[in-house]
């Protein structure tokens, strides 16, 4: 009897050892597992992460292994020609918009945040035009003397759609007409309508010096230009001066409403 009980008692251990050590061995399995899991859903936060940095272009890793990795900042050169976004953003020149740039990169930020704000670079609808002149001063030899000018000042204003059709000519008539002065300032102003699919206004002044027989052109030539009209708030000063002539200072302001 007392060596049945010996045999039952190593059995029970026995029985026992097995049991711990099949537990112990299932609890590592688990554990393992649990960590390999866990390993894998850290990879793919990073992953995710790290894609996202590579779209936007803030990634610590080269272009190249973002393009060959997600498939972003391919436009890369290995010549010193080559643009990050940020910077083509910070040019204006990126295929993004602009409160994109404005939101990943601080640039292009002028948008309004308002439902006025347009997308479309040109005019939805007519708009108001103040156009304003307010400052002349003559070169000292108009003449072919030193004596004071009679300036007559006037201005075309083209208004041209985005597939570059003139939509409108305006022209302002005399904003200025004075005898013998050599400086002038004050506020000399024109009225006038810009027409809806407008992109691009372009200003052309004209200076002449009257005279009693033959009057003298003393215009530069030139017209500057604003772009992406239908992006302007209205009130936005638009300030201008005739830099590209040699024969008198010439500036002037203007304002969509």
């Amino acid at each position: 009897m007392k060596k049945r009980q010996t045999i039952f008692s190593k059995a029970f251990v026995l029985t026992m050892v097995i049991f711990l050590f099949t537990s112990c061995s299932d609890e590592n399995a688990f554990s393992s597992i649990n960590d390999d899991f866990e390993d894998f859903a850290g990879e793919a936060s990073n992953d995710t992460e790290e894609k996202g940095k590579c779209k936007l272009g803030t990634s610590s890793y080269s272009d190249s292994w973002c393009c060959e990795n997600y498939g972003y900042q391919c436009s890369y050169s290995s010549s010193s020609s080559y643009q990050s976004e940020s910077e083509k953003c910070r040019l204006g020149t990126s295929s993004y918009s602009d409160s994109w740039c404005c939101t990943n990169y601080g640039y292009q930020c002028s948008y309004s945040s308002s439902s006025s704000y347009q997308s479309k670079n040109y005019l939805d609808e007519p708009k108001n035009m103040t156009f304003v002149l307010t400052y002349l001063k003559t070169g000292t030899d108009w003449d072919g003397t030193n004596t004071k000018g009679d300036p007559v000042i006037s201005f075309t204003i083209h208004a041209i759609s985005t597939y570059g059709d003139t939509l409108k000519t305006i022209s302002t008539g005399k904003l200025l007409d004075k005898s013998d002065i050599i400086e002038w300032s004050g506020l000399s102003g024109y009225d006038a309508i810009v027409p809806a699919y407008t992109e691009k206004l372009s200003v052309c002044p004209k200076v002449i010096d009257r005279d009693l027989l033959d009057n003298d052109d003393y215009s530069s030539g030139y017209c500057y230009n604003v772009y992406n009209i239908g992006n302007l708030s209205d009130n936005s000063y638009q300030y201008q001066s005739d830099y590209k002539n040699e024969d008198c200072e010439l500036e002037w302001y203007w304002y969509l409403y």
